[in-house]
């Protein structure tokens, strides 16, 4: 808050957005002064500001503020320290002024920051000829969709299809911002046609293989198989040999390793 014989201002800023009120009065003050108070004090006084024909009397010392309206009183420490030089970032020499519906451009505005981006919720302005643009750039969601792009590309390229298959996709050092942009409902109907499917998103986790010599061994891919075949999948029939079951998928994993081994020499 800034108050000077003449006026009062009230400044506002986040570092990326910046709010200036002013008000013209007359104040019994010999020079400016310039105050920091906390934000809980701010909320606090717009709630008791409410309209009213009644005047508010504010008092200040060196650390406090005293608001007065009719039999309330407000008091709140102040801030110690200098509030930015605002008057820096505000233009001066601006040489388009746009005039709009109020209204319309709250609605445009409310609209479009739902497709903006989630950390920064930025938006762009194109200005031509008694014309507005509004668009929003969301670089998550376009690296998400190409990524959907790749995964569809890669299970489009297994010979008849995932169904009945078990499919593991790796990717690695995938953003958690990225991953929430995925289509989760194409990623859940892979799950639905495959035996198996699995997107690893995340490095392996170090665990200790049952009967192994080193602890902290991470299981390869034949034992993930065996130990999804048998703690996680039941056969319908009972006839089913488990042991005879999870040998025959292992050998099926290593011809395929073996043909892709081929393919790529």
């Amino acid at each position: 808050m800034e108050i000077s014989p003449d006026q009062v201002k009230l400044v506002a800023t986040d570092g990326h957005r910046l709010a200036l009120s002013e008000y013209k009065t007359s104040i019994s003050i010999d020079e400016a002064k310039q105050i920091i108070i906390p934000r809980k004090a701010v909320l606090e006084l717009s709630r008791l500001l409410e309209p009213s024909d009644r005047n508010a009397k504010i008092i200040l010392s060196q650390n406090h503020i005293r608001v007065e309206i009719g039999t309330l009183v407000f008091t709140s420490k102040l801030i110690d320290g200098k509030f930015p030089d605002y008057n820096r970032v505000i233009p001066i020499d601006g040489n388009k002024t746009l005039v709009v519906d109020r209204e319309s451009l709250k609605s445009a505005m409310s609209r479009i920051a739902i497709l903006s981006n989630e950390k920064y919720r930025g938006i762009r302005l194109t200005l031509t000829s008694g014309n507005l643009s509004i668009q929003a750039n969301n670089p998550d969601q376009e690296e998400a969709e190409e990524l959907d792009s790749a995964i569809e590309s890669s299970l489009a390229k297994i010979p008849d299809g995932i169904d009945g298959k078990i499919i593991r996709l790796r990717i690695f050092e995938l953003p958690r911002d990225i991953y929430r942009e995925l289509d989760h409902k194409k990623i859940r109907e892979y799950r639905t046609r495959a035996l198996h499917f699995h997107l690893d998103t995340k490095p392996p986790k170090a665990v200790r293989h049952e009967g192994s010599a080193a602890p902290g061994r991470r299981f390869t891919l034949e034992e993930e198989l065996a130990a999804f075949l048998k703690g996680r999948w039941t056969p319908s029939s009972k006839s089913v040999d488990m042991e005879e079951l999870v040998q025959l998928g292992v050998r099926y994993l290593r011809e395929a390793e073996d043909t892709r081994a081929l393919e790529n020499a």
